[in-house]
């Protein structure tokens, strides 16, 4: 499931655009920029371009998204990314599959996303056939502590 939502987020990501402001002037492709010069990285676009991937511009879950600055890259890569993708892919989306049954799109509906800066789904027509009940914790499971560890 990780990988999927890596795909995902490669081609439309939640943040669209991020502004930063030029340390010292310099040049590309013949166009020069200034020091403290404004300038707004376009992420989208950037996970799109046809020098890095294949069909760029289509959504395939199988896309090597490796080369994808959906998270941020280097030292500025998203502190919370595994967190994110851990809580979506490893959590959320299970337990959603795991109690509505035979979850689907709406016959004929489309999501929308919408949003320039922050992107997100406007709207998501699902329909299901039936509710799972939750699982009730057995009375071991309900009096352990959480754990968290952090890496080094």
């Amino acid at each position: 499931m990780a990988a999927g939502f890596r795909g995902i987020c490669a081609l439309d990501l939640p943040i669209g655009m991020s502004p930063r402001r030029i340390a010292k002037s310099w040049t590309i492709r013949d166009i020069g920029f200034q020091a403290n010069d404004r300038i707004f990285l376009m992420f989208g676009s950037a996970n799109r371009d046809e020098k890095h991937f294949e069909n760029s511009d289509r959504f395939d879950i199988r896309r090597d998204s490796s080369k994808s600055v959906a998270f941020g890259a280097g030292p500025h890569f998203c502190a919370g990314a595994w967190a994110s993708r851990a809580m979506i892919a490893d959590v959320a989306l299970p337990a959603v599959f795991s109690r509505l049954i035979n979850l689907r799109m709406v016959h004929g509906a489309q999501a929308r996303i919408g949003g320039w800066a922050f992107r997100g789904l406007l709207n998501l027509p699902l329909t299901w056939d039936d509710v799972l009940p939750a699982p009730h914790p057995t009375s071991d499971e309900g009096n352990h502590t959480p754990r968290a560890r952090i890496a080094s």
